[in-house]
């Protein structure tokens, strides 16, 4: 299970700051084995933009970030090897930027945890505090010291926290998947909606589930039934002011294709890569097309028993045929 909210959450925080700064993912932090999760590098051209992504475009501000996510409450050991990783890349990086400029002093980067519970001991070992301006849930050491702490939990539940909570766990992130769910189409927090599809397609392939992965599954196939069927109704509704009533029954049936088209171009992303896994190559605009059509038609659990059960060359047959089933 880590594994996979590792990538999801990974996925999840790069969808959010990839166009208000630079993301680097599983950066070499200078030693053996030792990674940053997600490191983020904010662009000062995008700093309005950044602002407006609520609590987490605040923690990053201004700063280099090795933001961190953890699925179940980091213990002080944990923290104290994100911290060394953390130390350890700056110390690599700042020898290198005095090797032009021998008396430069690099900024220290800024250590986000993001933990689904109370880190209690974290906060207590290292010193950390009720962050000022910050909503409740949030802690911070001196910044010399570079920690933050985020008890995804504790946070208020308003739309400022809203793509952070999605990180969470159980109830905390059923809460704020369904709150995602019913935001307008153009809300910049709808990107997370293909990484949490993309994850639950991910999941469906896995044999055994987790008790907490059990209630994701149920929980986003209903918040996303509903989700599909309320983006036809906005659409039809727009319709209906737009247009004369003599032609509203075909414009009705035009814009619930087009709705149907998106939804269907949403879930296949998740399946097409599988596919381009499976091949090895990206697929063509002719295979897409196909694998569009057949996921209306055959549906998404047979295409995924495809991408799993047929060989390279067979699933390049299989794209090629028109009567495959």
């Amino acid at each position: 299970m880590r594994d996979r909210y590792d990538a999801m959450s990974k996925d999840a925080l790069v969808a959010v700051l990839q166009d208000v700064g630079t993301v680097e993912r599983g950066v070499e932090a200078g030693a053996a084995a030792q990674r940053v999760d997600v490191l983020f590098r904010p662009d000062a051209a995008h700093r309005e933009a950044l602002r407006g992504r609520g609590l987490l475009g605040a923690l990053v501000d201004g700063v280099d970030c090795d933001l961190e996510p953890y699925r179940n409450t980091p213990s002080v050991r944990v923290v104290r090897a994100a911290l060394r990783r953390l130390w350890t890349l700056h110390h690599v990086r700042e020898l290198d930027l005095q090797r032009t400029q021998p008396d430069a002093e690099l900024p220290l980067l800024r250590a986000v945890i993001l933990s689904p519970g109370h880190p209690e001991g974290a906060i207590r070992v290292f010193g950390a505090e009720p962050a000022p301006n910050m909503p409740t849930g949030v802690y911070a050491t001196d910044s010399e010291f570079g920690l933050w702490l985020v008890d995804l939990a504790a946070l208020p539940e308003t739309r400022e926290t809203l793509c952070l909570r999605v990180l969470a766990k159980g109830e905390v992130q059923l809460r704020a998947i369904r709150e995602l769910a019913a935001l307008p189409a153009d809300a910049w927090e709808r990107r997370l909606v293909q990484v949490l599809l993309r994850w639950r397609h991910e999941m469906s392939f896995q044999g055994t589930l987790t008790p907490d992965e059990e209630d994701f599954m149920n929980a986003t196939h209903e918040t996303f039934d509903e989700f599909t069927q309320r983006l036809s109704n906005d659409a039809l509704n727009k319709a209906r002011i737009e247009l004369r009533p003599v032609v509203r029954a075909e414009v009705r049936a035009e814009v619930r294709a087009e709705v149907r088209a998106e939804v269907l171009s949403d879930g296949l992303r998740p399946l097409a890569h599988q596919f381009e896994r499976r091949l090895q190559r990206v697929l063509t605009a002719a295979e897409r097309d196909t694998l569009l059509a057949r996921f209306s038609t055959h549906g998404p659990d047979r295409l995924g028993d495809v991408v799993l059960d047929l060989a390279p060359d067979a699933l390049s047959a299989w794209l090629a045929d028109p009567n495959a089933r």
